[in-house]
């Protein structure tokens, strides 16, 4: 028995053993809900006010009576009748075609702005994103920027300007937390299936503590690609609530069961720092994959072994340790405001 949205939904078995597309029925992967287009869009008050039209449903025991019964009421099939009148009446014309092609110039460059910014890793608002604003932040700036030389672009920025409606623009904040959101979803698929396809991978997992003090878990998938690459990817960024050896390994399970990962059965090394949480033999987060997956070897991680070496033999040799002293108190006598003008003086003079 199916617990989610299955794909079978989209059709109907008719008579003669053929299948017939539900163009009616569509599903958010967001709500988890599927609803009935022609009574949302075409429907009369009654219809507009059916449960598929008006909430949607997920109660995916009973979906497909849901449906059956749905699509065989009067409401619906006069719905269904004045979509199809209303797609004869309504052919689009070379001005509407013009407007589409428009429409999808300006998405494409909003996406294209998104994926800039985040490959930069800046931020995308502004402090101030009025219109009378001398720095709306970089994503408005950098449409600005782009409209000098797009027209659909500049339009579309110029009629939102003169527009005070609430209307679809593509450029509000929830727009560009949807788009992302949608991007980030693309590129954890092309990695999923990249580490699908290498059947055996290994992970590398750490955890810092941020500004509000939470404990963020990252989860790191180290594989190699169909060219013989190895390749290291960030799959996931979780709030660990708690950063004891069971509670890492609580959720090491909740990331692989969220995105269908064997771990158990292909997971082949890990990689953490030396924390006891991490790597103990008992209680650690290493025990606990090792107990399900023995074949999972650890290897303690290289970087923090040798900043452990370097900070050791520093603290070790007195003239070393001397040395970052006065450099460290050279620093803390140049910051002086007055000091370091007459320091970028000197420095001037020599050049």
């Amino acid at each position: 028995m199916n617990r989610s949205f299955h794909e079978s939904y989209y059709y109907k078995n008719l008579a003669n053993n053929n299948k017939s597309r539900r163009l009616w029925l569509s599903y958010s992967p967001s709500k988890d809900l599927i609803f009935c287009i022609s009574c949302k869009l075409f429907g009369l008050p009654k219809a507009q006010k059916s449960n598929l039209a008006l909430n949607g449903s997920n109660d995916w025991s009973n979906i497909q009576r849901i449906i059956n019964n749905h699509e065989h009421s009067h409401n619906h099939i006069q719905s269904e009748i004045s979509r199809g009148l209303y797609l004869q009446s309504n052919r689009i014309d070379l001005n509407d075609q013009l407007i589409i092609c428009a429409n999808r110039e300006v998405v494409r460059t909003v996406i294209e702005v998104l994926i800039f910014a985040a490959r930069q890793n800046i931020s995308l608002r502004g402090h101030n994103e009025n219109v009378q604003s001398l720095n709306r932040g970089n994503f408005l700036e950098l449409l600005k920027v782009i409209g000098r030389h797009s027209a659909p672009v500049m339009m579309h920025l110029e009629k939102i300007n003169k527009s005070n409606n609430n209307r679809l623009t593509c450029m509000s904040s929830k727009s560009q937390e949807k788009l992302l959101s949608i991007l980030g979803e693309m590129v954890r698929a092309q990695i999923l299936k990249d580490v699908k396809n290498a059947c055996h991978f290994a992970v590398i997992i750490d955890t810092t503590t941020d500004i509000s003090n939470q404990e963020q878990f990252t989860f790191i998938v180290r594989y190699v690609n169909s060219t013989g690459v190895i390749e290291e990817r960030l799959l996931a960024l979780e709030t660990a609530s708690d950063a004891t050896g069971q509670g890492l390994f609580n959720t090491f399970c909740t990331i692989t069961s969220k995105y269908d990962i064997n771990w158990e059965k292909h997971l082949c090394a890990q990689s953490f720092d030396g924390a006891a949480s991490m790597q103990g033999i008992y209680s650690g987060l290493r025990s606990f994959i090792q107990h399900k997956n023995p074949r999972a070897i650890y290897v303690w991680c290289f970087a923090h072994i040798l900043n452990l070496v370097v900070v050791d033999t520093c603290d070790s040799c007195t003239d070393t340790k001397n040395f970052f002293g006065d450099v460290q108190s050279l620093v803390f006598f140049l910051k002086a405001r007055k000091r370091a003008a007459v320091f970028i003086e000197c420095q001037k003079k020599n050049v």
